[in-house]
């Protein structure tokens, strides 16, 4: 909120936060086209449009009498809302910049091809989750949303072959993901049952609270 009302007055905001201004400045949403670069502007543009929602809702219950407490407790919905949208629009941007900036010449295709699936996948599954908000701002056809859900399966058979890679990628051991799926001889479901018996609840064939709880009931004559 405070970022919000220095971009309304014209006074400089953190880099984080650049869209707000840029919002304020433009005050309409650009144009669909559905490029990765579009797709992020109109995230920012989603996210600024819901900070100023939450943030004139918020300065309308300050005026009607209501505390600073009860303003913000009573906005609550949509501050977390606008708190949520700007960590899309951040993420999404900071992973545009990573993946067609200037770091991609350092990095070989093979690489490149992965990440450039993988930003694809994040901007399309963020697109159609805040569609709700986005056509608050801008219009988008039928057929439009049609081909996004066409090109977020596309990506998704794409990514495919390298899922197995990219789970593996980010190091985390199948012990502390509580995870019994990351086997490479196949014997998944074997991995589940397995672990399963190792539950609390499973250590014996009959619970003992079926005997000190539910017995009793059962064997009552009411």
């Amino acid at each position: 909120m405070k970022s919000y009302r220095q971009a309304l007055e014209g006074k400089p905001v953190l880099p984080s936060v650049n869209y707000l201004q840029e919002a304020v400045r433009q005050k309409y949403a650009p144009k669909w086209m559905g490029s990765w670069e579009n797709m992020v502007e109109i995230l920012q543009f989603t996210a600024a449009n819901k900070t100023r929602l939450a943030y004139e809702n918020l300065t309308t219950r300050l005026k009607a009498g209501q505390s600073q407490g009860e303003a913000n407790n009573n906005t609550g919905i949509e501050l977390s809302q606008a708190a949520e949208l700007h960590g899309v629009a951040f993420v999404t941007r900071t992973f545009l910049e990573e993946v067609s900036g200037t770091k991609a010449q350092q990095r070989n295709k093979a690489l490149n091809k992965v990440l450039e699936n993988l930003l694809e996948l994040f901007l399309l599954t963020n697109v159609l989750q805040y569609m709700n908000e986005i056509l608050r701002v801008i219009q988008i056809s039928d057929g439009e949303l049609r081909a996004l859900q066409s090109r977020l399966e596309n990506v998704l058979k794409a990514l495919r072959p390298d899922a197995v890679a990219i789970c593996d990628g980010f190091d985390h051991h199948d012990q502390n993901l509580r995870s019994t799926l990351g086997s490479y001889d196949g014997n998944v479901y074997e991995r589940i049952f397995a672990e399963a018996k190792e539950g609390p609840l499973n250590k014996k064939l009959v619970p003992d609270v079926i005997f000190s709880h539910m017995k009793p009931f059962i064997q009552s004559k009411l």
